[in-house]
């Protein structure tokens, strides 16, 4: 577990698990002094919900998304992945390819949350 009342820390099994302690410095020494998880928080999210993150996160820079290290970390291609909404959107002018790099495109960035809904179908 993650060190001090409301610390988060992120695990990795098949599925990554996030969790946060106790905020409540009290509660927090309370449960430690029982022998008890501080943990307030759980969320398993799996390799789908860890790719869409990624996605997410990396739409929202002005660098987008670095292919190769989506392979990387995935062992799967932005393309095979999620080919169908980075195709819809580039035809709707929303995203671009910039070296590799996925990006938004002016448009995009003003459309962002349709453009990510798309990633999550």
């Amino acid at each position: 577990a993650g060190l001090g009342a409301s610390s988060a820390q992120y695990g990795q099994d098949d599925m990554l698990l996030r969790f946060r302690n106790e905020r409540e410095l009290h509660r927090y020494l309370d449960k430690v002094e029982k022998g008890k998880e501080p943990r307030t928080i759980e969320e398993r999210v799996d390799k789908r919900g860890q790719m869409f993150e990624r996605i997410m996160l990396g739409l929202r820079l002005k660098t987008g998304v670095d292919v190769a290290n989506f392979y990387y970390r995935f062992g799967v291609s932005i393309e095979k992945a999620f080919g169908e909404a980075i195709a819809d959107n580039e035809s709707k002018g929303l995203l671009r390819w910039e070296r590799d790099h996925l990006v938004l495109t002016e448009s995009g960035m003003e459309w962002q949350n349709q453009v990510l809904l798309d990633f999550m179908r």
